[in-house]
């Protein structure tokens, strides 16, 4: 059972499902992995997911064009290398500064500072809910596809 298998993961990993009869297992197969790579690259906690847990994420990285220009908001931030840590660690931290700052060991006024400065290079205020849904969108997009 999933309850059983996500309990073998002792909160450590993700475990992704999606229910079909036999004749559709491979499409079961692929949306499972899918759901997985989204949840991955979301930077999701451990956990059981499917289909209905990244509704979102699912539907924003089918079209490529939206794909595209997602990954290109976000791309300029991989040149900034502490700046792409702390963007993860943000998303990671599900947009808390306390915890976004222990886990990058740094003060908070640091922490500020360099979201302050993802804002100028990316266009999008990480603080703000708008602009937090738009990087974690182009983080996602970028790690699946960049």
């Amino acid at each position: 059972s999933v309850t059983r298998l996500t309990q073998c993961l002792g909160g450590r990993g993700w475990l992704a499902t999606a229910e079909r009869d036999r004749a559709r297992l491979v499409d079961g197969f692929n949306e499972a992995s899918y759901v997985l790579r989204l949840v991955v690259a979301g930077l999701r906690p451990s956990g059981a997911y499917t289909i209905s847990d990244v509704l979102v994420e699912y539907a924003f990285t089918l079209h490529e064009k939206v794909r595209t220009n997602l990954a290109a908001v976000i791309r300029p931030l991989r040149a900034h290398k502490v700046l792409w840590e702390t963007l993860t660690a943000f998303v990671d931290s599900d947009y808390s500064r306390n915890k976004a700052a222990r886990s990058l060991f740094i003060h908070r006024s640091t922490l500020d500072y360099r979201l302050r400065r993802i804002g100028e290079v990316t266009g999008c205020d990480p603080t703000s809910g708008r602009g937090a849904q738009m990087l974690t969108a182009a983080l996602i997009a970028e790690t699946l596809h960049g």
